[in-house]
């Protein structure tokens, strides 16, 4: 195992997550939550909540926007 792999599973592992995959999958979902709360929730329309989330995680998501915006996570 390489030195940046054991300092990558060290951080981690003191962060909580026990995989990139992991932290990455719980940013998305915290992301998802916190946007949830922005919703109206009245609103029923598909493509107006999905464009809510998009928006959100794309320029007022402090866990998503920079990752965004370096291509490290990607919205499809």
């Amino acid at each position: 195992m390489k030195l940046s792999d054991k300092f990558i599973a060290l951080a981690l592992q003191e962060l909580g997550y026990q995989s990139l995959e992991n932290l990455f999958e719980n940013l998305y979902l915290q992301a998802f939550i916190d946007t949830f709360q922005k919703v109206n929730k009245t609103e029923r329309l598909e493509e107006k909540i999905r464009d809510v989330f998009v928006r959100d995680l794309e320029t007022k998501n402090p866990l998503t926007q920079d990752l965004l915006e370096e291509q490290v996570l990607i919205l499809t």
